[in-house]
């Protein structure tokens, strides 16, 4: 029987293979972004900023579903002979994951501000209406949260309020806070992150001392953070559910679906749609 060792723990090849299962299944997919593009090619006739928001969480589910797999490729600890060089020993292994792990805390991080964008069209934020590429490209530079918590702040409608406080849940949410501002701002800004078992190690410390034998400089200030791989994986898993919560919550608030009446029977009349003041909970 073929056997697993991993950090000390024995798996049998179907022990593995349902623990892999396991954590691919508690990372679902969010089929529901993948919005009707009919809503989308109607809507864009009466609400310009519906139709973008539709295509955007269309999107979403795109960059989410690249995020995962590279989750998931992470979380792979044994890889095929055909993938990797077994022969240059786990190292390479520890390598590959480190590099897909990389990749999902940069798209995962990405997801943010790709809702903050469907919240930004979807309630027309922007001073001017869209007219050419151009204007759209001027109104995606100005998308952040600090523009979209201020101009919530200054309208202050319980509606404002409301989606407001689902922003900050997911923003100020410790993993979310950690992934964006610790992982992901490494990988920006000093273009690398350590994993255990991968970090550097010099035979000698860089220190540079001035002539009170005080540090005035050493090269670790410099080091790229070091993080365990499976305990960041496992945090990307909680940011992956924290995110489609969030997704769910702005599209229920959103609610697409009520600027069109209803049909006696309760269907959607693509052919009839309301006034943008009876169905978008803030206007601009």
């Amino acid at each position: 029987m073929m056997e697993f060792i991993y950090k000390g723990k024995k798996y049998t090849w179907e022990e593995w293979y349902n623990e892999k299962k396991s954590f691919i299944e508690n990372i679902r997919l969010p089929d529901e972004f993948l919005i009707d593009p009919a809503l989308m090619e109607f809507s864009i006739i009466h609400d310009e900023g519906y139709s973008i928001a539709i295509e955007k969480f269309r999107e979403l589910y795109r960059l989410i579903a690249g995020a995962r797999n590279c989750l998931i490729n992470a979380f792979e600890k044994f890889y095929d002979s055909n993938i990797i060089d077994r022969d240059k020993g786990y190292w390479v292994q520890l390598w590959t994951r480190g590099e897909y792990l990389k990749n999902s805390i940069i798209w995962y991080t990405s997801c943010e501000d790709y809702i903050y964008q469907i919240i930004w069209f979807a309630f027309e934020m922007g001073e001017n209406e869209i007219r050419s590429c151009e204007d759209y490209e001027n109104q995606l530079r100005q998308v952040c949260y600090t523009s979209i918590k201020n101009k919530l702040k200054i309208k202050n409608t319980l509606e404002a309020q409301e989606l407001l406080q689902y922003i900050n849940d997911y923003r100020f949410n410790d993993d979310v806070k950690y992934m964006r501002d610790e992982l992901a701002n490494n990988l920006k800004h000093r273009g690398h992150l350590y994993f255990k078992g991968l970090e550097e190690i010099r035979l000698f410390g860089c220190k540079k001392y001035d002539k009170d034998k005080n540090v005035i400089f050493d090269l670790d200030w410099v080091n790229p953070k070091i993080v365990d791989l499976d305990a960041t994986i496992e945090l990307l898993k909680r940011v992956h559910n924290e995110l489609i919560e969030f997704g769910n919550k702005i599209k229920k608030f959103i609610d697409f679906e009520n600027m069109f009446e209803k049909t006696e029977d309760g269907n959607i009349d693509l052919n009839v749609i309301k006034d943008k003041k009876s169905y978008k909970k803030i206007i601009f």
